[in-house]
């Protein structure tokens, strides 16, 4: 990061962090909020199985079968959650 960008940057994490001190209001949840993307995968080959001395031996050959996406979203302090799983076998 440039160290102009350094003080923007820094600034825009303490407000963020500043909410997680806010008193709970009923009326203003707090709510939180993830995604991510992961990539589906089958090997090509069996593994290997485990062998004294020896772990398990997977291939790192594998084939794309798209991705899945992953959606969270969370309350925490009211201890309440919910995410989405769904694939796309776009490529």
């Amino acid at each position: 990061m440039p160290p102009e960008a350094n003080a923007a940057c820094v600034c825009a994490m303490e407000d963020t962090l500043e909410v997680s001190h806010r008193p709970d209001d009923k009326h203003r949840p707090m709510g939180c909020c993830d995604a991510g993307t992961n990539p589906l995968v089958k090997d090509i080959r069996q593994p290997l199985p485990a062998a004294p001395g020896h772990t398990e031996r997977i291939d790192d050959e594998y084939e794309r079968h798209g991705t899945g996406n992953l959606c969270m979203m969370c309350e925490p302090r009211a201890g309440s959650g919910t995410s989405r799983l769904s694939s796309s076998w776009k490529i």
